[in-house]
């Protein structure tokens, strides 16, 4: 089991089962159990749609919730940031977890790359960004140019 906190210092759970993988399933549409198939497919959404991990997050604790008081909403708010981030983190260990427990090491490792190219690609992204000229890129616009960023090496 894997553990996050939220932003209201709530410690949270994460077991992945057979129950939660079909309670996902049947509540949200998302099969985890074929992480590498649709378009796109789950595992790339659970690292691109932020409001569908909350909600997988969600549905993973709502047991404990509910005994709690804590609604969705109530969870939702509670997620900023940091918590998202970590309970990203915590339910793609959990997955690993799961898949190299049923023997299946290609799921497994198609989980922990993916949070590599996860990484990867923020950290490219956010250098990109870095080098933008945004003064050259203003100027152009304003002069009747289309603004581009060819400007990014």
């Amino acid at each position: 089991m894997k553990t996050f906190t939220d932003s209201a210092g709530r410690k949270w759970e994460l077991s992945l089962t057979i129950g939660s993988v079909k309670r996902i399933k049947s509540i949200l549409g998302l099969d985890l159990l074929n992480l590498e198939v649709g378009d796109p497919p789950p595992l790339v959404r659970l690292s691109t749609d932020i409001m569908l991990l909350c909600d997988v997050l969600y549905v993973l604790v709502e047991p404990k919730a509910t005994e709690l008081g804590v609604s969705d909403v109530d969870f939702g708010a509670a997620l900023g940031g940091t918590a998202i981030d970590d309970g990203m983190q915590a339910l793609h260990a959990e997955i690993v977890d799961f898949f190299r427990l049923l023997h299946r090491p290609a799921q497994a490792a198609a989980v922990e790359k993916q949070a590599v190219i996860l990484g990867l690609a923020q950290t490219r992204g956010a250098e990109r960004i870095e080098k933008l000229d945004v003064d050259k890129l203003v100027t152009k616009a304003m002069a009747g140019g289309e603004p581009s960023t060819s400007s990014v090496e």
